[in-house]
Order: structure tokens, then sequence, then C-alpha cells
């Protein structure tokens, strides 16, 4: 029974995310009303590092008591095996505060009273070691308790720093783009839509400019993928070197890059750009083959307020001034014209009229792409996937209208006849399987959008287990709590959660923190690339060791060939959707 007391206050919880040493600290307050204790220490030691030992003080202590404790670790480290003379080793102090402090100084026969296990080779989280010194020597059933249960406990404490360490790496890269260490997409939006408010208040432009790398398909088909990673991390450089600080450079994705540069207008813009494609047009690798191989760029800019008045409007102008310079002859810079904006302002309308009419006529209609288990290639779930049914009856993905139905406030209509049509074809499948549908944050905290999820899947009978709501950073939510209150109470109802992405943004980790989360979805960038980039497979192994250590299910996302697939059956991912295991269709199940 004192063991399991004992261990109970060892419990991992998500603040482990936040703060290893907080779960250690918090778990002796804990155990102080239990047993009489003056120390803990635990020692690491990562491969090819240095050992640390971090001593927990229960008393206030002098340098000597410090130096006879460091003596004590340093003889168990080279009784067990586990010293190596070129390795250092750092100590760190730190006085705690527990219900029950002991009055007396430790005593001199340190051996005696302190249980102590280190091993020969660290464990999860470079854990190595531990132990406790105990001042209820007359209490031998408690020593021996406390001895039986290091081995746990140190698995415990080591799984705790994992996950700090891990949570640490996977935030750093979910600003970043592993590859070139650029910023990534969401990182883009988050500061483009900023640096709006930011020029609308101080009354000044700025310029966004996408780049696109000419036929880099052609030289990744030539040159392989692995070439074609370090072409990509060479012109990465050329933007790094290119621009101001202030200026923000991200890569979008694929062979995209955009840039945000406060205080410019058209002409420096301009300017900028014609300097950066001569730049990329005089770099150039050698192939494995011994080719001196070289590449161009085409770039569309947009500026505020000139030629839009949202970020959202900017990427829309940029984009199309981007495809104007590819039709022109590529390796070219396209700034709008007045004939461009009307066009773009004609097609924009057009499309938003085409998506109003589609939700009164109920064609959005739901695909479904299987979400399998990487064991039995059985359909576990489906994604369910928006698309648009014309009236000539061809099909518009949600690449072409996503970002006009969130400006012009369709979005959660398009949502809520996505999710009726796909509830009435649930209702007629005889599938257990569940179904995951990606919402936006902003549409789980109205109340009204909520009770109509609700009266839908009474209406169809679908029951709130087989739903799984994908929290997404499409949009944010800046009321945190409002969006805690709603997702505990629809967990009550048996609706599940899945974080989209994850990986990719702050948004993730707030999520994973906060919320009763039951499916982790890793961004699929990572895991297209990890098996040719060691940074990437460490984060998808970080996010895995993470999610199985808080008892939640991880998806891997575009799994799109057989050397994907066996990678991610490797790590030890859950589940795998992707064109390779079944493409999006209309039909729940079938090849």
């Amino acid at each position: 029974e004192f063991q399991m007391k004992f261990l109970e206050n060892f419990i991992i919880t998500s603040e482990a995310v936040i703060d290893w040493e907080y779960i250690v600290i918090n778990a002796l307050d804990g155990i102080s009303d239990k047993i009489c204790f003056t120390f803990f220490f635990v020692v690491f030691r990562e491969e090819g590092e240095d050992f640390y030992a971090y001593i927990f003080w229960n008393t206030r202590v002098h340098g000597d008591c410090q130096r006879k404790v460091e003596e004590l670790i340093e003889k168990h480290l080279r009784q067990s095996g586990a010293w190596e003379e070129e390795a250092g080793i750092t100590y760190i102090h730190r006085e705690v505060e527990t219900k029950r402090s002991p009055e007396k100084r430790p005593v001199e026969d340190l051996e005696a009273y302190t249980r102590v296990l280190v091993l020969e080779k660290p464990l999860i989280g470079g854990a190595l070691g531990l132990g406790m010194n105990l001042l209820d020597v007359q209490s031998e059933v408690k020593g021996l308790a406390v001895q039986s249960v290091l081995p746990t406990l140190l698995n415990i404490v080591g799984s705790a720093k994992a996950i700090h360490k891990y949570t640490k790496e996977l935030e750093y890269y979910a600003t970043r783009d592993p590859l070139t260490e650029l910023y990534n997409q969401r990182v883009l939006w988050e500061l483009l839509d900023y640096e709006v408010e930011r020029a609308r208040r101080h009354n000044y432009k700025f310029a966004f400019l996408i780049v696109d790398i000419d036929n880099f398909k052609l030289i990744n088909d030539a040159y392989g993928h692995e070439f074609g990673d370090q072409m990509l991390k060479g012109i990465a450089g050329i933007l790094r070197d290119m621009f101001r600080k202030e200026d923000l450079v991200a890569r979008y994705g694929g062979d995209e890059f955009a840039m945000v540069l406060p205080y410019a207008g058209e002409e420096q813009a301009y300017s900028v750009a014609l300097r950066l494609l001569k730049n990329i047009e005089e770099f150039s690798l050698i192939s494995p083959e011994g080719q001196k191989v070289k590449a161009t760029a085409s770039i569309g800019i947009a500026v505020f307020p000139d030629h839009a008045r949202d970020a959202k409007q900017l990427f829309l102008i940029a984009d199309n001034m981007l495809y104007k310079a590819k039709r022109e002859g590529k390796n070219k810079v396209a700034l709008p014209s007045p004939e461009d904006l009307s066009l773009i302002a004609e097609e924009v309308l057009k499309k938003s009229s085409i998506l109003s009419t589609a939700v009164e006529e109920k064609r959005v209609l739901p695909y479904f792409q299987p979400i399998v288990d990487v064991h039995t290639l059985e359909a576990r779930a489906y994604e369910v996937l928006m698309r648009i049914e014309q009236p000539d009856g061809r099909i518009l993905p949600a690449r072409e209208f996503i970002h006009i139905a969130e400006t012009s406030g369709l979005l959660q209509r398009m949502d809520l006849t996505l999710l009726e049509n796909a509830a009435r074809r649930i209702s007629a499948e005889a599938t257990e399987a569940e179904f995951f549908f990606n919402l936006s944050p902003k549409s789980l905290v109205l109340p009204s959008f909520i009770e109509e999820v609700r009266y839908i899947l009474r209406k169809y009978n679908v029951p709130p287990h087989r739903i799984v709501f994908e929290l997404t950073e499409r949009e944010t939510v800046k009321n945190l709590k409002i969006l805690k209150d709603f997702v505990r109470n629809l967990k009550k109802d048996g609706f599940k959660f899945a974080v989209d992405d994850f990986g990719s943004g702050f948004s993730s980790f707030t999520y994973i923190k906060h919320f009763p989360i039951d499916y982790l979805k890793i961004e699929g960038d990572f895991i297209r690339s990890m098996a040719r980039n060691k940074v990437d497979l460490a984060l998808v192994q970080s996010a895995v060791t993470l999610a199985r250590t808080l008892n939640i299910k991880t998806i891997a996302e575009f799994v799109e060939d057989e050397e994907i697939f066996r990678k991610v059956r490797e790590v030890g991912i859950d589940l795998a959707q992707g064109y390779y295991l079944g493409k999006p269709r209309r039909e729940i199940g079938g090849p």
C-alpha cells in the first residue's frame, strides 16, 4: 500500500510538456507527509554527452553537504560501470519546499540511509540513476519499499524528461520548416495577419512576395529527392542572406517560398525581386554525376494596402501574379495591374456565388479517405473531406475554394451541410468506423453551431462516439477558456478529438495540454520526408513518444508510397492515411 501511494505522486500529467522538474518537485511535496527525506537525486546522460545530476534538497544546505552527495553519486556511477573518464559531470542543486522538511542536517553516513539505483546504460530520456536519502531510519520497511520502487520511478522520471525534451524540439519545429529552418506556413499566416493589423494601425505599406522554383519537379526527377532538398536548402540560404532582419522569410511548402517586406512599396519590392532572381540564377550545385545544375524562379508580388486589405486577399493576388509570371515564360517578376485586380475580383465573386449556390442546393459533398491500422490494414476510420459539385458535374477540391469560403463567411454553413450529407451516408452503412471532421475552432465555440451538429446526428441516428473533431489551426481562437469549456462539454456527450497537423504550430501544444485529446495527426511534411531526413525522423519519433506516454493514438498523414509506410510502422505510429493506402472516394469503404 505504501508503494502504491508513493508512486501515485509521480504520475505524469500534461505539465511534463512544460517542465519535467515540475513533476519531480510536485511529487516530492506529495510524498513528504508519508516519508521524511533529506534529498532526492536523479542522473541523466544522453548518448555522447556529459552526465547531469539534479539534486533536490528538502532542507537548506551548505557546500560541505553538497560535496558529500556529489561524491556519493560519482561513487555509484563508477560502481555501476556507467562512468566514463572522458565525460564530464554537471551538478545542479535545487532547494524545494515540501509539507515536511527535516529539522536536522543530513546524517554523516550517507551510504547507510540513501537508497540508490544506478544503471550501466540509460533508459528513456537519458535516465541513468536516482536515489533518496531517508530520515525515517527506524522504518526498515519503508526503506525497502522505497528501494523496490526505484526502477519504476527511474522510468517515470526519464519519461517526464523525454516528454519535456521532445516537446521543446517539437515547439521549435512548430515554427520552422525542418529542411531549410526558415519559418513555416503556419507562422507565415500568423505573422502576415499581424503585419496587416500593424500596417493598418501605423499607416504604412508592406510587400508580400511568393517565389516558386521553375521546373523543380524535373530537377527532382532527374537527380533525386536528396539532391532536390540540397537545392532547396541552397536557395533558402540565398533568401536568408538577402533579406533584412525585420523581413519575414518562410518556406510555404514544396518549392514555394514567401516573404513579407515591411515598409516596402511596389518599386522597392520589384527591385528586391529582380535581385533575388539574379542571385538564384547565379547559384548552382554539382549533381552526383558531376554536372552543374542551375535553377530559376518566378515571383508574384502584392502590396498592402494598394492591392489588398487583408492577408488572404494579399496571398490570393500574389499567387495569381506568380502564375502570371509562369505564363509569361518563367524567370520573371509580376506585379498586378488594374486589369489584373479587376479580373481577380471577378473570379472571387464568381467562386463566392458558386459556393453560396452549392450550400443552398446541398452540393457540398463528403469524400471519405480511409485511416487504416498500420498492422492489419483494416480501415478503422475515415476522414471526411469537403468537395463541391458544380452544375456541370465537375468536382472542385477544397484547395480551390477554402480561402474564399473563409473570407466570404460561408465556411460554417458549408461545414454543417457537409456534416449532414456525411451523416446521411454513414447511417446507411453497416460500419462501426469513426469519422473525422476538420472543423475550425471558431465554429466549435458557437452554441448554435454545436446544437445544429447534435440535431443532425440525432436526425440520422449517428452516435457521437463515432465522430472525431479535428482541431485545426486554420483559424485561431483568442479566448481559450471558451473553447476549453465547449470541448469538455462535447467530450461528455461522447465526441472525440484529434489535433490536426501536429507539430506544425504552437496551438498543437496548447490543445494537447488543455484538452482531452484522443488522436494526434502528425504533420504530413514530417511524414513524407522522414525516410531521408534525420530531423524529420527525430521529430516524428518525439511525437510518437509524447503521444504514447499521454495515452493518445497517433495517425500519420500523407503516406504516399511503400517506403513511407514501412517507416511509419517502424517508428510505432498506430494509424495511417494517404494515397498509398486509399484515395478519397464518394463511397465509404471499397478499394
